[in-house]
């Protein structure tokens, strides 16, 4: 068995055993607590409405069949597959960090989960460049099985991060620095904005602007009757993220 046989074989592997270990998780098996439970306990105003974390489905699915992808691509061939070398180390790495994560996040270790976080996130990121991600005129097929699942997956978490973080300032007290809570949100989201339109910019990755106005838009939701420049700075960056997105 040749090496991109073994990791096709592996990321699909790791990938079930974290989907399955996600499900376990939020079923509150862990002293009660589930994902929710404890973002409830350190709400903050960058956490989005509770519909736009249903997007995990979504991220599971793609990566679920990109592995299967994989398997079957690899074992077509006696040949090493070059897309398959250079992602799926990456991609079983930020799928055990993700693993991790939820077991610090669900006992409160909330300072390590984002140093997990920020581990996912650049996993992840080591990916998209070793695969040229968006950089030149790939067919049509390998867009949607190789790239568009880790520009959503990468997309996400860049989000979550960011909230991950809110959340840990939450968790130690932080008290704005002079700020007050919505003015420090309002920079949150202005922030990640230019972090989505850099990687439009840059690397064409229309898939992760999406996922941004996903995020942004359920911002607005949660907060629609109550904090009106939330909303509509939340709305207004999602326009702008959506002049981005369009081919």
């Amino acid at each position: 068995m040749n090496r991109t046989k073994r990791l096709a074989l592996i990321n699909l592997i790791v990938l079930l055993a974290l989907i399955i270990w996600n499900y376990v998780s939020n079923s509150g098996v862990v002293g009660g607590e589930t994902v929710g439970t404890i973002s409830r306990k350190y709400d903050n105003l960058f956490t989005p409405a509770s519909y736009a974390f249903a997007i995990w489905g979504f991220i599971y699915l793609s990566l679920l069949f990109q592995a299967i992808y994989y398997i079957a691509a690899a074992f077509k061939t006696s040949q090493d597959i070059d897309y398959i070398l250079k992602s799926a180390p990456w991609l079983i790495i930020s799928n055990l960090g993700n693993a991790l994560w939820l077991w610090c996040w669900l006992h409160e270790y909330l300072g390590v989960s984002v140093i997990l976080m920020i581990f996912l996130f650049f996993s992840l990121l080591i990916a998209v460049v070793r695969l040229n991600m968006e950089r030149w005129n790939a067919p049509v097929m390998y867009i949607a099985t190789v790239w568009w699942p880790i520009d959503v997956y990468v997309g996400w978490i860049s989000i979550a991060l960011i909230a991950n973080v809110t959340v840990y300032l939450k968790y130690i007290g932080f008290n704005g620095a002079f700020l007050s809570e919505e003015v420090w949100t309002l920079v949150v989201i202005i922030f990640a904005t230019f972090i989505h339109f850099w990687m439009v910019w840059q690397r064409n990755m229309r898939e992760f602007a999406a996922v941004g106005i996903w995020a942004f838009v359920a911002i607005g939701v949660r907060h629609w009757t109550l904090l009106p420049l939330i909303v509509w700075t939340a709305f207004i960056c999602s326009a702008i993220k959506s002049g981005e997105v369009p081919a």
